[in-house]
């Protein structure tokens, strides 16, 4: 049981990172742009990460996705950290799901898993709906220290 919740909590964490590094890259294009002379991929991600919590993570997510060598600009590199995070986002949801159907129904971790999964699954649609990435980078940040 511990393994699951420690498991669970990471994939919560990477995904509240993902979606928040997401909208913190769109969010500061501009100064990025006016920071750096971005000639390739690897500066331009090196760049942005670098403005993170977790430079080597947030390097290393955006670097996996194939998509990232074709990069020119801080708004193709925030795309492709939002997609990560749906993909992350659609997974977390589904673990959530699983982790209720092997649960009793009438238990209290069944109702802490449906509370969850509706928490999360309106948080997500509400967060990517509202564009205001500074909004975005305060909610994210909140989530992430009060877990």
């Amino acid at each position: 049981m511990k393994m699951a919740s420690s498991e669970f909590l990471t994939t919560v964490m990477a995904i509240f990172w993902l979606i928040g590094s997401s909208f913190f890259l769109m969010g500061t294009s501009i100064r990025l742009a006016d920071d750096h002379d971005h000639r390739n991929e690897e500066d331009l991600v090196s760049a942005a990460c670098n403005r993170t919590f977790y430079v080597d993570i947030c390097v290393s997510s955006i670097r996996s996705d194939p998509r990232s060598s074709t990069i020119s600009d801080i708004r193709g590199l925030a795309e492709v950290a939002l997609n990560i995070s749906v993909v992350h986002g659609t997974e977390t949801l589904d673990y959530i799901k699983h982790l209720n159907s092997n649960s009793p129904a009438a238990s209290y971790r069944s109702g802490c898993l449906r509370d969850c999964a509706k928490v999360y699954a309106n948080l997500s649609v509400h967060l990517l709906r509202i564009r205001d990435f500074e909004k975005m980078n305060a909610l994210v940040s909140t989530a992430m220290t009060d877990s």
